[in-house]
């Protein structure tokens, strides 16, 4: 990221590194509590060629979000309103999985701790289909990291 403080249409990148394999998504909750996945997003997850595992992040190596040579990332991170704080979530998962369905921040809880609080344990709740033809719902070990930011 530029900063923590970010004027409204500020371009913004996130470099992540894992000491573990893992599958990465990043989520954007915006100050009013909107919930955004933002890697990997629609358009890359459907893009002609698109790898399988697309977001699969290797032990050791940093990436770049959205990376500006990568034809997969197709979009770009810009700071946008509600102005006030607003959070980056990345979550890690040790099984494939590219999307995820989790509910907007209560507005109480958006911008501060709680936040991350209230979106770690639902998805913690969360179970991913198997990799097999049976559609079985496996448990997978998440992992969590935020980071506040200001738009001004």
């Amino acid at each position: 990221m530029p900063g923590p403080e970010l004027q409204v249409g500020t371009r913004i990148a996130f470099k992540v590194r894992t000491r573990k394999p893992r599958c990465l998504l990043l989520v954007d909750v915006d100050a009013s509590g909107k919930l955004t996945q933002i890697y990997p997003n629609q358009r890359s997850l459907f893009a002609t060629g698109a790898r399988a595992i697309a977001n699969r992040i290797v032990p050791g190596r940093t990436v770049t979000i959205p990376e500006a040579g990568d034809p997969l990332a197709g979009f770009e991170f810009v700071a946008a309103p509600p102005n006030g704080v607003a959070m980056v979530v990345a979550i890690h998962s040790e099984r494939p999985v590219q999307l995820i369905d989790l509910p907007d921040v209560p507005p109480q809880f958006a911008g501060r701790d709680a936040a991350l609080k209230y979106l770690t344990d639902f998805a913690r709740s969360l179970k991913i289909a198997g990799a097999d033809d049976s559609g079985a719902l496996q448990e997978t070990t998440w992992s969590f990291d935020a980071k506040l930011y200001v738009v001004r």
